[in-house]
């Protein structure tokens, strides 16, 4: 699977810097009964100008069908970030670790639905010092929410094939942000 985003931050309301970059994923979800599923995901995250690497991550969660519509999620997700900025000199890749819960909610409209999910992570990054890895971990929260529509285009082997467009909001807690 590959994704395409032009990804942009804001800090204090003046500045927008804005990134092209590409995602290339591979997911898997082994399914053990109608209530119980495992997906896992890797993913290599690249700046596109210039062609540099940004993100490496593997996550696995452990998925629960509470109803025909709601699904809880509790996973594990293990990070590799390099800078933010693709020209920066410093090649610094900070290892972080995250474990999360989640809720899901899917809204059904024929072969459109809206989707939300409800996720709160701790995220346990490695301490760096002078340019390097230190001992230890620094931790801090985020709370997220994610809105989304999905609009069914086909069945191919009685899998669907879906069109997929979300836009989310991420709420950071914790002494170093």
């Amino acid at each position: 699977l590959l994704h395409s985003a032009a990804g942009f931050a804001q800090s204090t309301g003046k500045e927008v810097t804005h990134q092209q970059l590409a995602w290339f994923t591979f997911s898997n979800t082994l399914k053990f009964s109608d209530k119980w599923s495992l997906t896992s995901e890797v993913q290599e995250r690249r700046f596109v100008n210039p062609d540099r690497h940004d993100q490496f991550l593997v996550r696995s969660q452990a998925r629960y069908a509470l109803s025909e519509n709601w699904e809880a999620v509790a996973g594990f997700t293990y990070i590799r970030q390099s800078p933010n900025d693709p020209k920066a000199t410093q090649r610094l890749v900070v290892p972080e670790l995250r474990p999360h819960i989640q809720l899901n909610y899917n809204q059904p409209l024929g072969r459109l639905a809206i989707t939300h999910r409800y996720r709160a992570e701790k995220r346990f990054f490695r301490n760096t010092s002078n340019g390097e890895l230190a001992s230890g971990y620094n931790s801090n929260y985020r709370f997220r929410y994610r809105l989304g529509v999905e609009y069914q285009l086909a069945d191919i082997n009685d899998q669907p094939l879906k069109l997929k467009l979300n836009d989310e909001i991420h709420i950071n807690a914790g002494k170093k942000i």
